[in-house]
């Protein structure tokens, strides 16, 4: 059995540490469209072929993931409850299912993705 308090803290952590990398790479796509974009309107004014074939990945948020774990946590009256092995793995470790496609996507734009996914490789 594990402390119910215990888990909501791993969970509230980790939900942080996501919104961090979901924000830096949002960010960052952003600027990458900007950067793109101010390129093809100099040479659109200056004549020259513009790029319109323009694909960027989008970022990818699983904070659904966490809200929804969180609040299952949140609305238990036990103050320990069971976890199976990938329960655990991913309410307490923080090695969801998604976490490497997670990691690999968002570290275009992101360099804490970058980094972690460069530790996890």
């Amino acid at each position: 059995m594990f402390n119910t308090k215990e888990i909501l803290e791993k969970l509230r952590l980790n939900r942080e540490e996501h919104i961090k990398i979901v924000r830096e790479a949002q960010k960052g796509l952003r600027d990458k469209w900007r950067e793109l974009l101010t390129e093809a309107l100099e040479d659109l004014m200056s004549g020259d072929t513009v790029e319109t074939n323009l694909h960027l990945t989008v970022p990818t948020n699983h904070t659904d993931d966490f809200d929804r774990a969180i609040q299952m946590f949140e609305m238990t009256t036990d103050k320990e409850v069971g976890l199976s092995e990938t329960d655990f793995q991913s309410y307490v470790r923080n090695e969801w299912q998604w976490r490497g496609q997670f990691l690999a996507s968002n570290s275009m734009y992101s360099v804490s993705a970058s980094v972690l996914h460069n530790q996890e490789v």
